[in-house]
């Protein structure tokens, strides 16, 4: 998965528009989320569609985004598992590449 962050540019009239820039790419295990672990994720953390887990990464949150093949997971929740500095997990929404 490669990992991006948000930014701004300016298109040809001057006018301010949204860019994506690449910052690292990683391994990932992407999962799709169901049934009860759905309902309890999006209770705590707004609407989210996956799980990502991957090693533990400093510097990532909500305005980075995951590309994966031709999609794309807007971070919403960035989680130090148990705070032992090994593994991340985002919880994620899937959405467009304009999201």
């Amino acid at each position: 998965m490669e990992i991006q962050v948000r930014g701004t540019g300016k298109d040809s009239f001057g006018g301010q528009v949204e860019t994506w820039t690449p910052v690292v790419t990683v391994y990932c295990a992407i999962r799709p989320l169901s049934g009860r672990a759905l309902e309890t994720a999006q209770q705590v953390y707004g609407q989210v569609s996956h799980e990502i887990r991957m090693a533990y990464r400093t510097g990532i949150t909500q305005a980075h985004r995951g590309v994966y093949q031709s999609r794309y997971f807007d971070f919403e929740s960035i989680i130090n598992v148990e705070e032992r500095n090994m593994e991340t997990r985002i919880m994620a929404c899937e959405g467009t590449a304009t999201g």
